[in-house]
């Protein structure tokens, strides 16, 4: 890992919490990233599912301490495309050899999606800078990324997909360096009633969270 990459990983480490917007809808994507970002969210994984995600990008690149990634990535050209427009690390769903080498010839952080201990291995084999846990909720939670951690010490994790607020904790406390934060803060529910301070009292809640593990866990 480049000097870069290590530290932005210190610097997400830091905060610990990484703002998924994944809603297939751009404008209210847009309202969420803003309810996020209102809420101390830090770091964001955007998804290029999205239509206009670029615009998003470019709203929350407005502020120099907001580090924005892309999500969902499953082609180099998609990579391409997000590294033009800034984006900080490259998320992809899986371990897919030839994006992550194009990722890394970009010079962007690479973030790959495994749920197996051979995927974990295949995607540390293949260069991934970190190794995401995806969906983390249907795997077994914190104590199936425990075992993993376990037996892959040196991997930084992330736990992604389905994760509460209420397991927020028990991820970090069980080996994840980072936790994705988004279905659980931006609830179906709220979206269909524009309730997007719902939003904005959820994610200032794990922001808490993270701050008092940090705190907590501090050396």
């Amino acid at each position: 890992m480049r000097a870069m990459e290590k530290k932005l990983v210190a610097y997400m480490k830091q905060h610990r919490v990484i703002g998924s917007v994944r809603t297939s809808d751009f404008f209210t994507a847009k309202q969420v990233a803003g309810a996020m970002l209102t809420g101390g969210i830090k770091v964001f994984e955007v998804s290029l599912s999205i239509s206009g995600w670029a615009e998003i990008f470019k709203r929350l690149q407005t502020d120099t301490e907001i580090v924005v990634g892309a999500g969902a990535v499953t082609n180099v050209k998609q990579a391409y495309a997000a590294v033009e427009k800034g984006a900080r690390f490259i998320s992809t769903p899986g371990v897919i050899p030839n994006l992550i080498r194009a990722i890394k010839n970009e010079k962007v952080m690479s973030i790959v999606g495994a749920f197996t201990p051979t995927e974990v291995y295949q995607a540390m084999d293949a260069g991934a800078d970190i190794v995401e846990i995806f969906p983390a909720a249907n795997s077994g939670g914190p104590v199936y990324l425990s075992r993993l951690k376990s037996n892959f010490p040196e991997v930084d994790f992330i736990a992604s997909g389905g994760v509460e607020i209420k397991d927020f904790c028990d991820y970090l406390d069980n080996g994840a360096s980072m936790v994705v934060v988004g279905e659980d803060i931006a609830r179906q529910e709220w979206l269909n009633n524009r309730d997007f301070n719902s939003v904005i009292s959820a994610s200032t809640q794990v922001v808490a969270a993270a701050r008092s593990y940090n705190s907590e866990n501090s050396d």
